[in-house]
């Protein structure tokens, strides 16, 4: 035995989903920040800008929670730092098509107010300052803000400083339904407290009419990006660590292959290879890894797993950043060279990057994070277009010509460029001289 207390059919990946534990590896600098934010004397907000299954929701959710200031406390300043109970956190999610936004925020308002007071009943000055809670109806946005921006400032007086964590807020539910003066109202909250948003979408591309308020002169984007390897490896090994568990390295290393640094990816992954060992009766076999045919069937599964979370993603993105994706998943990798003079195409390839979905080889090629999610691209990319156009059905000079226009997207190919790839000539040789 390895000295396993996790029952036989338990599974560590499951337990770590359930109990929602928080795995700081690869965010240590982004929490810091949020600390350092919502406690100086003039409170900023921020926008944790990154992919689907980059735990942006379990981190709103631990900042919510009790941990955040006791990890944390060292990078909160002036007042905040010696009385950390004075930081009001209030989470809010499970934006409703019926019901204003503002709404459903006083509402949740209320809620919280009830449990801070009841981890400590005595809040001196606070209480006469709070106005008594109030119904609204689900359409009365108006009237819920202002009892919205009546709390906080009462608490704000109170010395108590609010912070809002806003989670799958851009959302045609959440902040599409704003119009400009909402929005703008909504900025107006920075006077006494943090907005701190967690976003996959752009804002203003999910509200563009909301582009000119000065909500978005007030927001700093955060990009949330996904873990390096050894933070993935480290993430993977976290709940076998709580389980007294273990997973051969060879294994570990396959699955963030396949899986990146995306932490709910890891997750998924992790639960199918322990589901797969345990079936295969190497739970008591920690060093052993998976044979080859186990590897694929592995793949397999993971192929399944994956497509919803990779479908998700991939329909956040914007056309442009889709067609990106497509044309690299078609050429497998591509040269940081060729992007010198590829204008927007470099700056897309570059952000989708910089968010995970493509890496960077040590040759200084780029290629899609996942053969499995390049899989999921092309069978995108042939959804769309239909039945690809074979080789078979070109001539050798169409299959060249195809190829050099592919490989050079948003450039000007010149009829010298053309004659040496199609005909062979000599780099001095010039158009003018042929005819």
């Amino acid at each position: 035995m390895y000295g396993n207390p996790i029952s036989s059919y338990s599974n560590p990946y499951t337990d770590f989903l359930s109990d929602g534990r928080f795995v700081h590896f690869g965010r240590e600098g982004i929490l810091q920040e949020i600390a350092q934010v919502i406690s100086v004397p003039n409170p900023d907000h921020r926008d944790l800008h990154g992919l689907s299954g980059m735990g942006k929701t379990s981190l709103l959710r631990y900042v919510a929670g009790h941990q955040f200031v006791n990890d944390y406390r060292d990078f909160l300043s002036g007042e905040f730092h010696d009385r950390p109970d004075r930081l009001f956190f209030l989470y809010l999610s499970g934006w409703i098509d019926s019901i204003h936004p503002f709404v459903l925020m006083v509402r949740a308002l209320n809620d919280r107010l009830r449990e801070y007071y009841e981890a400590d009943q005595v809040r001196p000055g606070v209480d006469a300052a709070l106005p008594a809670p109030v119904v609204v109806g689900d359409d009365e946005g108006a009237r819920a803000f202002d009892i919205l921006e009546t709390t906080i400032r009462a608490l704000w007086l109170a010395g108590i400083r609010p912070v809002l964590l806003f989670d799958n807020f851009d959302t045609e539910l959440g902040f599409g339904k704003l119009n400009v003066d909402e929005v703008g109202r909504l900025g107006s909250v920075r006077d006494y407290g943090s907005l701190i948003f967690a976003t996959e979408r752009l804002l203003e591309e999910v509200n563009p009419a909301a582009k000119g308020s000065p909500l978005f002169k007030q927001l700093t984007q955060m990009p949330f990006r996904n873990m390096h390897d050894d933070q993935a490896g480290q993430f993977l090994r976290a709940p076998l660590d709580m389980a007294q568990a273990g997973l051969p390295d060879a294994d570990i290393i396959h699955l963030i292959e396949l899986a990146g640094g995306f932490p709910y990816l890891l997750v998924l992954g992790g639960r199918a290879l322990w589901d797969l060992r345990r079936r295969l009766g190497l739970r008591e076999k920690p060093a052993e890894p998976l044979s080859e045919p186990m590897l694929l069937y592995l793949d397999e599964r993971l192929r399944q797993e994956f497509w919803r979370p990779f479908e998700h993603s991939f329909q956040n993105l914007n056309p442009r950043q889709r067609e990106v994706l497509i044309d690299l998943a078609r050429r497998e990798t591509i040269s940081l060279d060729n992007l010198h003079e590829a204008g927007k195409q470099s700056s897309r390839l570059l952000w989708l990057e910089q968010y995970g979905l493509i890496e960077v080889l040590p040759d200084g090629r780029l290629r899609l994070f996942s053969r499995l999610f390049q899989e999921f691209v092309l069978d995108q990319a042939a959804t769309v277009a239909g039945p690809a156009l074979s080789s078979a059905d070109l001539t050798v000079q169409q299959e060249t010509l195809y190829n050099v226009f592919r490989n050079r997207p948003d450039e000007v190919v010149t009829f010298e460029e053309l004659g040496q790839e199609l005909w062979g000539w000599p780099v001095n040789r010039r158009g003018k001289d042929i005819q």
